[in-house]
């Protein structure tokens, strides 16, 4: 259970739980393959632009991840600025 909470193996888990100082270990962020193209994405996303189009485009500028990826990113974008919108829009008298 610490080990999922703590987003690592269970031996690891176990090794820093049965220590005196009881730190989680801490993973390093690996840089995402999009992050050199996030503001174009963003900027795209805002234009109403298809995600196959992004990808196109983005594409043609060097990305080298997959379709996936960037799709994951502009649904959680998407969802996100929604999100955002129908909360400013409750707040509004």
């Amino acid at each position: 259970e610490l080990a999922k909470a703590w987003g690592c193996d269970y031996r690891t888990a176990k090794k820093y739980f049965y220590q005196d100082e009881s730190k989680p270990p801490i993973r390093k962020q690996m840089p995402s393959k999009l992050d050199p193209y996030k503001e174009i994405i963003n900027e795209k996303l805002k234009l109403c632009c298809s995600y196959n189009s992004i990808y196109k485009f983005i594409c043609k500028k060097g990305y080298q991840g997959k379709y996936t990826i960037l799709s994951d990113y502009c649904s959680l974008r998407t969802l996100m600025s929604h999100l955002l919108y129908l909360h400013q829009m409750t707040l509004i008298p």
